[in-house]
């Protein structure tokens, strides 16, 4: 698959080339342990969602000699449990993904940030 992306080498002499090639297969780098780990947590978050929804709710029925105001406390466990459980999985997987692109975008500064040249003393 081709992506549009900028020439990296175009107008540049030689040595300043291969920083340039230097730069981008760097930036390719980042961008790939990036969606590495956006996928990871995806997968993550699924099998979170799909343990809760099925394994715990399967046996929530083991629950059902307690009760939680006047229900089956595997009802509870089914139906309130789970729900608390899918807003942590989306908590969660919005502060992980937030922490990523912060750490993308922080990648790209210092790598766009010119080398501090010395001051003469």
């Amino acid at each position: 698959m081709q992506h549009d992306l900028p020439d990296p080498l175009a107008g540049r002499a030689e040595s300043g080339r291969q920083e340039a090639v230097r730069e981008h297969a760097q930036a390719r780098r980042d961008q790939r342990h990036y969606w590495r780990g956006v996928v990871r947590w995806t997968w993550l978050g699924l099998a979170t969602w799909l343990f809760v929804t099925c394994v715990v709710s399967w046996f929530a029925g083991s629950f059902n000699q307690w009760t939680v105001a006047g229900a089956p406390a595997g009802f509870w466990l089914a139906a309130q449990g789970a729900i608390v459980a899918y807003l942590v999985i989306i908590v969660v997987h919005g502060w992980v993904m937030d922490r990523l692109e912060v750490r993308l975008e922080q990648q790209h500064r210092d790598r766009a940030r010119p080398a501090s040249t010395s001051a003469p003393s």
